[in-house]
């Protein structure tokens, strides 16, 4: 929304959840603002982190603040790994602490 009002005061030409490609391309990306200024375009993507829900002390949680592998699936295979192949090592030697 502050690009957007931004845009609007500065009277530059954009466009909100602009596609970059066709729907025949089979992918769903877009990008949330796009600024054109002076012959140059901008391609804005806004990005929340996920909000936790604080649990008791006693709770692991694992999280990956940002995407490090090129595919979200690939991340999410990997993360799982850790969770069972790592994590749950702690948990078991833990003692409940």
């Amino acid at each position: 929304m502050i690009f957007w009002l931004y845009s609007v005061r500065m009277n530059y030409d954009f466009e909100i959840d602009k596609q970059l490609h066709t729907k025949s391309d089979n992918n769903n990306s877009d990008i949330d603002v796009q600024i054109l200024k002076d012959g140059y375009r901008f391609n804005i993507e806004v990005k929340t982190p996920n909000q936790i829900e604080k649990k008791e002390e006693s709770v692991l949680n694992i999280t990956i603040p940002f995407r490090v592998f090129d595919r979200k699936e690939m991340q999410d295979e990997k993360l799982g790994k850790v969770t069972d192949n790592f994590a749950q090592k702690i948990i078991d030697n833990s003692q409940g602490k």
